[in-house]
């Protein structure tokens, strides 16, 4: 082998070592923005669930008091009469 083969060898172990490298950076990103964009989706499927199903608006309110019988209660309440 003359030093021309070496440095060749050489060259092209280095490539391949480079090129290793860079695809482990590039498996690590990509896997770290499938995580990522897993996690803005989980954020906001949790925000939009919080958004529909645990408000409790005024109507829902006076039915819920409507159905136990309590809405007169609520009217006094809220204009202050005393029924006793």
């Amino acid at each position: 082998m003359d030093c021309d083969e070496l440095d060749l060898i050489s060259v092209t172990f280095m490539n391949q070592t480079l090129r290793t490298l860079w695809n482990y950076v590039v498996d690590i990103f990509w896997i770290y923005l499938r995580f990522m964009v897993l996690a803005v989706v989980i954020f906001f499927l949790v925000q939009w669930y919080i958004q529909n199903y645990d408000a409790v608006d005024d109507e829902t309110i006076k039915k819920n008091l409507n159905k136990i019988g309590a809405g007169d209660a609520q009217k006094s309440l809220k204009s202050g009469e005393n029924e006793l």
